[in-house]
C-alpha cells in the first residue's frame, strides 16, 4: 500500500511538472525613437492579458537605457501598451512565450 501511494505521489508530480515549466515565460524590450533611434527611458510600458485570461495587467517603467522587462508570465497573447503620462502613444498584441524579446519603436515622444 505504501508503495502505490508513492508511486501516486511521484506521478502527480511529474504531470504538474510541464504545466510549472509552460508558466515560466518572460518579455524583454527596448523603446526607442523612430527619428533618432535614441533609447526613450522613464517611458510606461503595459502588459495586458486577455480579460478571459482574469490576469492583472502589469506595468514597469523603462530604464535609462530604454530597456523593460517582465518576468514569470503564463503563456499567451498579450497587448503590450506604451504610455506617456496618460497617452497610450504605441500598442500591440504580441504572442509571449518561452523568453520573448520585444524591440519597440514610438513615431512620436510626447
Amino acid at each position: 500500500m505504501k508503495k502505490i501511494r508513492v508511486a501516486l505521489v511521484a506521478l502527480a508530480l511529474v504531470s504538474v511538472a510541464p504545466r510549472v515549466a509552460a508558466q515560466d515565460a518572460s518579455l524583454t524590450g527596448c523603446v526607442r525613437e523612430a527619428s533618432s533611434q535614441r533609447a526613450v527611458p522613464a517611458m510606461t510600458v503595459r502588459l495586458i492579458a486577455p480579460a478571459e485570461a482574469k490576469r492583472p495587467e502589469m506595468v514597469t517603467l523603462t530604464n535609462e537605457q530604454g530597456q523593460f522587462r517582465f518576468s514569470s508570465l503564463p503563456p499567451g497573447p498579450y497587448a503590450l501598451e506604451l504610455l506617456q503620462g496618460a497617452q497610450v502613444v504605441s500598442r500591440e498584441i504580441i504572442d509571449v512565450s518561452g523568453q520573448a524579446t520585444r524591440d519597440v519603436v514610438v513615431r512620436q515622444v510626447p
